[in-house]
């Protein structure tokens, strides 16, 4: 196991009126697990908690109940962990040039400039970017290259978990699939769990060796098994599903990873 969510809670305070304020629950009773190596999709419609999910796995939120797990190296240390997010374009300082922006993760390491430089070179390669791109800003490139340049930055500390944030729901369809190859070759090779949240059950089902359906805060559904999709008795799985015309055509050819 890599990671454990156990039943997390999180609300916030939300104005109802001129005087008055109330609490409103987002997330109600969370839990799941992964192992290494995994990717685990969670699929929900925009306002369901699934980013905030997110933000409190990666420790930028604190849940009001409930507990996150990750497990530990053979040292006893807390496991590397990155993080893509949709916006490609916020993400980045526009005042750095694309070296600085892949080489953040390495400040601290105890590497000079040169294998800093190194590094970052081939950090740009594994993502499929020409080092001649280092130099750039990130306003020269295109999204779907400012995208590979987050991706390599996520890569660079070489963690074992790594969250997708809506990571290709900003760019062209075209595009989309090539950084989605980009993240399943990245995963094979070096054994990485990605935890991909999206809207869009075709890139889950593109990328995600598992899928939790998630609505109003709350797992609804979970498939160990892709090939079962189509025998969900869950309304809202089936919604997703039917949108997505995957209950129109054979299955297994629709979630085939060749």
């Amino acid at each position: 196991m890599l990671l454990e969510v156990r039943e997390v809670t999180k609300s916030f305070t939300v104005r109802t009126g001129l005087f008055t304020k109330s609490r409103q629950e987002v997330l109600k009773g969370v839990s799941f697990v992964m192992g290494q190596g995994e990717c685990v999709g969670i699929v929900g419609e925009s306002g369901s908690g699934k980013s905030t999910l997110g933000r409190i796995i990666l420790g930028l939120e604190k849940p009001d109940r409930g507990r996150v797990d990750f497990s530990k190296d053979k040292a006893g240390s807390s496991l590397a962990r990155s993080v893509v997010f949709q916006d490609y374009s916020t993400s980045v300082n526009p005042r750095m040039r694309i070296a600085g922006v892949v080489a953040e993760p390495l400040i601290g390491l105890g590497l000079n400039a040169l294998a800093r430089k190194e590094r970052v070179a081939e950090l740009l390669e594994e993502v499929g970017l020409s080092q001649d791109l280092a130099d750039h800003y990130p306003h020269q490139l295109s999204g779907g290259q400012l995208q590979r340049v987050c991706i390599a930055r996520a890569i660079a500390p070489k963690p074992s978990f790594i969250l997708c944030d809506e990571a290709v729901s900003s760019l062209d369809v075209s595009v989309q699939s090539q950084i989605l190859d980009l993240l399943r070759g990245l995963k094979e090779r070096y054994r990485i769990s990605f935890l991909f949240i999206t809207h869009d059950i075709t890139v889950a089902t593109f990328i995600c060796d598992k899928l939790i359906f998630f609505k109003d805060g709350m797992v609804v559904e979970q498939f160990d098994d892709l090939a079962m999709l189509p025998r969900t008795e869950n309304p809202y799985a089936r919604q997703l599903l039917r949108a997505a015309h995957f209950l129109e055509k054979p299955f297994a050819r629709r979630i085939s990873h060749g």
